[in-house]
């Protein structure tokens, strides 16, 4: 019985996933006052497999932070928006935002993922291993609409070896994964809406 129970614990311990994830901007202390304003989350900018999940998680976690306070961009009709809203927009950028949805702050997040094939030959023993990554980067950017600037950006990334992961969408994974870490950075930096948390 021990033995096969140490067994299923060596399984279990091995089968995990290894991602490695790392924040770039941890040396910036400053966070964001969430407790008063509209906000307004743009088009989250990521493959179309991952988009309504990781949409619907960006939109609850800031739910929790300012309950009704938030909007997403495609449920608003009336928005006079650009498709796509660059990442460090300029001030007339961020002003054009103001202008078309009269709203006091964005938030825009762009993500990209790819793999990468890493080969081992041994041709002496006529076999090869390859050894196939999976990346993710995720940035979040909030805008100040009033007064027309940057006031949060983080950006996070990850990479995890596939014949480590006990999932069939590693991409996926990770892409969630540094949005659990960005949400974290904000919610350890900021002025959060005491009512809502």
């Amino acid at each position: 019985m021990r033995r096969f129970l140490f067994f299923f614990i060596l399984m279990i311990l091995s089968s995990c996933n290894f991602t490695n994830y790392y924040l770039y901007n941890k040396d910036k202390t400053n966070g964001v006052d969430f407790s008063k304003g509209k906000w307004l989350l743009g088009e989250i900018d990521v493959n179309k497999d991952v988009k309504d999940d990781l949409t619907n998680l960006v939109l609850k976690n800031f739910k929790e932070i300012l309950a009704e306070r938030i909007k997403y961009t495609l449920t608003e009709k009336t928005l006079l928006l650009p498709s796509k809203t660059p990442l460090n927009p300029t001030k007339s950028q961020i002003q054009n935002l103001k202008k078309g949805t009269n709203y006091d702050y964005f938030i825009n997040i762009k993500c990209s993922n790819s793999r990468n094939d890493l080969s081992d030959f041994k041709l002496i023993e006529h076999s090869y291993y390859i050894k196939q990554m999976s990346f993710a980067l995720f940035t979040l950017e909030i805008y100040d609409l009033n007064q027309g600037k940057i006031i949060y950006t983080q950006t996070a990334s990850g990479n995890i070896e596939e014949d480590m992961s006990i999932t069939f969408r590693p991409a996926y994974n990770i892409i969630m994964g540094c949005e659990k870490r960005i949400i974290k950075d904000i919610r350890k930096k900021s002025i959060l809406n005491k009512k809502t948390i």
